[in-house]
Formats: structure tokens, sequence, C-alpha cells
């Protein structure tokens, strides 16, 4: 691994300099930023995890619903990590690379998945390396111009792309992407846009809730339902083959800040589904990931929190 000369936290100084507002340990925004493509966000949300080792490829196989013994080098794919019942514990940005893995997974899930992933290594030949202090992520996203060197692309939406790097090494890519014409954006301007492009996010308050059928990710090479066992494996395509599939993502626009993991209920109070998270918007109201069935009524559309703000489908 390349030693860094820069910390985690002169990076973070060196992003305020940009003009960074870094609120909670993620930056918001930026002083100046478009909000819309093509732009240039540091995910300082996301760890960074390698895994390597002569059994890493077989280990990983049986714990992600990817097709890991299939994954090429130079994209990154979107996949989960489950529990026996199926549900999606956490999504991970995975790429194959010379020495193993690297898996890019939120920090606010890190604390309760990382024991229990390590607890599956057993006598594998697998070694599980949390890197976060020596690495950080950049993404870059735009419908129309080039990825910048060093950013590769996210399987099934190749307008995204990221870079995981040390701190050294992530600054040049930061300064070969605004060379480019990209321009800083905080997480707020990045989530909108993801959510826009049906790209999922899980946060403490939903994690072990949902299927992976239910958060498209066959779509970004994160789901096969022609690979070995995984943890989940049994539940997940008996779903699959029995077309039992009804709750999908959408977007909704609301007034007010969702509660991620809240309620979706219908005029009659019936429940839908539930909030993912949401986003501001440059007009004051919040832009709303939902995963809510198909089947039902979707008139008078309404998060079951404070005040009962209403959704409006986008």
């Amino acid at each position: 691994m390349h030693e860094n000369t820069q910390s985690r936290e002169q990076w973070m100084e060196q992003l305020r300099g940009f003009g960074a507002v870094i609120e909670g340990g993620e930056i918001s925004r930026f002083d100046s930023e478009p909000g819309q493509p093509p732009m240039l966000t540091p995910l300082l949300h996301l760890a960074c995890l390698e895994i390597s080792g002569e059994d890493a490829e077989a280990f990983l196989d049986g714990q992600f619903s990817a097709a890991i013994r299939q994954l090429s080098a130079g994209h990154w794919i979107l996949t989960a990590w489950h529990d026996p019942k199926g549900r999606a514990r956490t999504l991970l940005h995975v790429q194959r690379h010379a020495e193993g893995y690297t898996c890019l997974m939120p920090r606010t899930l890190m604390g309760e998945i990382l024991p229990k992933l390590r607890m599956f290594v057993l006598r594998s030949k697998v070694t599980i390396d949390d890197l976060s202090a020596h690495k950080t992520v950049l993404g870059v996203h735009s419908p129309e111009q080039q990825r910048p060197d060093g950013f590769q692309p996210l399987s099934g939406a190749p307008d995204w792309a990221l870079a995981c790097a040390g701190f050294d090494e992530i600054a040049g890519s930061w300064e070969r992407a605004r060379a480019a014409g990209f321009e800083p954006a905080g997480y707020a301007a990045w989530r909108r846009q993801e959510i826009l492009t049906d790209i999922p996010s899980l946060r403490p308050a939903t994690s072990g809730r949902f299927l992976p059928q239910f958060l498209g990710l066959e779509r970004f090479e994160g789901l096969n339902f022609k690979k070995g066992c995984y943890i989940g494996q049994e539940v997940i395509a008996r779903t699959h083959y029995l077309g039992k599939v009804k709750q999908y993502l959408a977007k909704a626009n609301c007034p007010e800040a969702p509660e991620p993991g809240c309620d979706v209920r219908d005029g009659d109070g019936r429940r839908l589904g539930h909030a993912l998270d949401g986003a501001p918007t440059e007009e004051g109201s919040w832009l709303v990931q939902l995963v809510i069935r198909q089947d039902k009524s979707q008139q008078g559309l309404h998060l079951d929190q404070a005040g009962k703000p209403a959704l409006e489908l986008a």
C-alpha cells in the first residue's frame, strides 16, 4: 500500500479550503455548487475494506448476492450482504483488483457489520482490513462528460464512477476531475441525483428490512439467481421464482425531510411501504426514495411521521 504523506484530517482541511461545509463528518455542500452534473463529490460516508487472500473469491461469493467469481476488474458493482431471512443488512460497492477486492460500505453500518462478517472467515485464508484511516472515496457523475483517469464506472449506471485511494493519490484524482470540468458538490446534491436514477442506499434504520429485489440490485450486477449458495439465498430465490416480488423503488416529492424507515401509507391508512431516505431540493422541498408495493392504491400517499407530510410520486 502506498504510504500517505497526507492524513484524513489534512484532506478534510484541504476540502474546507475548496469551500466544503462539513457537518457530522460529511460534506453537506460546497459554498458554490451547481447541484447538477457534472459533479465531483467526496464520499466521506463510505468506509473502505480490503479483502484479500487465496480464498477471498470463494469467501465473498458465499457472502454476497453478486456472482463474485464472475466479477472482472475495471468497474464497480453494487451488491448486498444479507441476513438469513434474505434482508439486506448493508449495500456494498465492490471492485476486483490484482491484490483482492475493495468493498465500500456506509460508516454508520461498519461497527455492526464488520465483526459479523469476520466471524464467517473461520479457517479460510482470507484477510479483511479496514483501511478507512488510510483511504477515501471520490465520486463523479455526468451523463455527458468522459470519466477522468482513476475513476471506475458503476456497472448498470456508467454515468457514475468512483475512485478509492490514499489521500495523496485522491488529491491528484480531484485535480484531474476539476481540470476535466467537474464541479464540487456536497453529498446532498449527490444523493439527490442518485435518487433520480434509482440508486438505493441503506442506513441503520433501514438495514435488514428489504429483499435485494426490492432495491433493484440486479441492474448493478449485485444480484445473481444462477450462482451458488450465500446467506439468505433460499428466501431470495424462492421469492423470485414464485413471482412474489411486489415492492419496488420509487421516488416522490415531499415538503419535509423523511425519517428513514418510516411507513408510507395511502389515504385509507394502509401501509404501502417505507421511506429509505431523502435529499433536499433546490426549491426547499425533499426528494424521497421509497420502497412501496405495486398492487395497492397510491392515492393520498403520506409519510407516517409527525405532521403526516404528503407524498407526490415523481
